[in-house]
């Protein structure tokens, strides 16, 4: 493993968590201050930290129902539990997530809970398009999100975004309702603040989504690790890409577009980048660099 390389993209994307993270907080305690001054902001600001420590979980149950899916048990699938049983290891979890099984065919696999409730879905659609090593290099990326608790500072990154989406909701109707008086005393309306409590809650989304792809990258990098290469996990992203590729071309124009969406817009990073990342850590050829110069020097 290129463990240098592997270090550099880890602590990038760490880095860009902490800034988003602390850009939705600021965004949401600058519509604070819009709405009410310091006080609000203040209290915005307090409320970000209980969010933090006591921040809301769905118990995965209620969306693992709405999916219809079913738990994996003991021997059902050997070399699943072998290789959940290694990585859970690997990790240092002191909890073995549970296997759940969607029944659909799109390959799909997330992750939902923490601690001695995390679980991980894989969908039927999945297993048939991979093989089991690359199953294994999804199931690495879950755990290292797992590991990490991308779950809890998800969840804690929407509930900023959905408070940021009421105190804009709040301030507008109040600049609304106040607007026949500002005209008739002949006071002005702040365009900027205006501005800003319009697009408030799209700020916050695409911070949301920015926030959601930096994970993504992170728990490229830690899967790698854990596995000890980027291999499964890059074979794996490259056979699900060129599934999307295919499903998209056989869609009808007029009900599937032909292009890949956005990437602002998504909540993953573009496919080929995380290839390519993972690729750049693979182990280096100890001659490669020998080589280049010999060819340069003729």
């Amino acid at each position: 493993m290129n463990h240098e390389r592997l270090n550099q993209y880890r602590q990038t994307a760490n880095l860009h968590s902490l800034l988003l993270v602390a850009a939705l907080a600021g965004l949401l305690a600058v519509v604070g201050y819009l709405l009410g001054g310091m006080p609000i902001a203040l209290t915005a600001a307090l409320g970000v930290g209980l969010l933090y420590l006591l921040n809301p979980r769905m118990a995965p149950w209620l969306l693992l129902k709405s999916f219809r899916a079913y738990p994996l048990r003991r021997g059902e699938a050997a070399w699943l539990d072998q290789a959940v049983d290694t990585l859970t290891a690997r990790a240092g979890l002191p909890h073995r997530p549970r296997l759940f099984l969607l029944p659909h065919d799109a390959p799909t696999a997330f992750t939902m809970g923490e601690g001695a409730s995390a679980v991980v879905a894989l969908s039927q659609g999945l297993l048939r398009l991979l093989s089991p090593r690359e199953v294994t290099g999804v199931l690495a990326h879950e755990l290292s999100h797992i590991r990490h608790q991308d779950t809890h500072l998800m969840g804690f990154a929407h509930t900023l975004a959905q408070m940021t989406g009421i105190l804009s909701s709040v301030g507008q109707m109040l600049l609304l309702i106040s607007l026949p008086l500002l005209l008739t005393t002949g006071r002005g309306v702040n365009l900027l603040a205006l501005a800003l409590l319009i697009l408030a809650p799209q700020l916050s989304g695409l911070l949301h989504l920015a926030l959601s792809r930096a994970r993504e990258y992170s728990a490229d990098m830690r899967a790698a690790e854990l596995l000890g290469s980027p291999g499964p996990l890059a074979d794996a992203l490259h056979r699900l890409d060129r599934y999307a590729r295919h499903m998209r071309h056989n869609f009808p124009w007029f009900l599937s577009p032909r292009r890949e969406p956005v990437s602002w817009l998504s909540t993953h990073p573009p496919t080929a980048e995380r290839i390519r990342r993972l690729l750049q850590t693979a182990p280096r050829d100890p001659w490669q660099g020998a080589v280049v110069r010999w060819r340069k020097s003729y």
